[in-house]
């Protein structure tokens, strides 16, 4: 998880509830492992998304290529 920036979990900690924070695919793909681009994300990177939001009190959710989203993309919001 090394790719992801330094202030992210910094900008997590401080989201206001209500405020959602949209993540394109292609950037949650390369913060969390294997790093493999153009693909869906699979459950092993939607459980270190899920686990990198809950220490900054938020909650991760997916929503794959095709879904609500045409290019697919994750969103963190407050819990």
């Amino acid at each position: 998880m090394s790719d992801i920036p330094d202030d992210f979990g910094d900008q997590l900690a401080r989201l206001y509830p209500g405020v959602v924070m949209v993540v394109p695919i292609d950037l949650l793909q390369s913060w969390f492992p294997p790093n493999v681009p153009c693909r869906e994300m699979d459950k092993m990177e939607i459980a270190a998304a899920k686990a990198y939001a809950a220490k900054f009190g938020c909650v991760f959710d997916y929503f794959p290529l095709g879904g609500d989203c045409e290019q697919g993309d994750g969103r963190f919001r407050k819990a």
